[in-house]
């Protein structure tokens, strides 16, 4: 069992172009957030718990965007490499650094 939750709202436009914004956009809201904590439980995990720091609205990226300590590329990638055995290249588009979280 691998259970991940992932406070952040993304589609696939972000996690093909990676560009996020935290200032604030047309509607008065803001778009996507670079970065969020990501929580992960299961019985299969070296390490479970928080993954990224929490970021902060006064560090921003020279973008001007949230710094974020891991790149959920990198948590697909090795969930889709490690957990569902599949060539996450292919269906990542690119190949992004696998985590020791598996």
């Amino acid at each position: 069992m691998l259970i991940v939750n992932w406070s952040l709202y993304w589609n696939i436009n972000d996690l093909i172009s990676s560009r996020t914004y935290v200032k604030q956009n047309a509607a008065n809201g803001t778009d996507h957030g670079a970065a969020s904590n990501l929580f992960i439980i299961g019985n299969q995990l070296k390490t479970p718990g928080f993954y990224n720091d929490l970021a902060s609205l006064s560090d921003l990226d020279d973008n001007g965007d949230l710094r974020y300590t891991v790149d959920f590329r990198s948590i697909y990638a090795t969930i889709l490499d490690k957990w569902l055995a599949v060539e996450d290249q292919t269906i990542l588009n690119a190949s992004f650094p696998k985590l020791q979280l598996l």
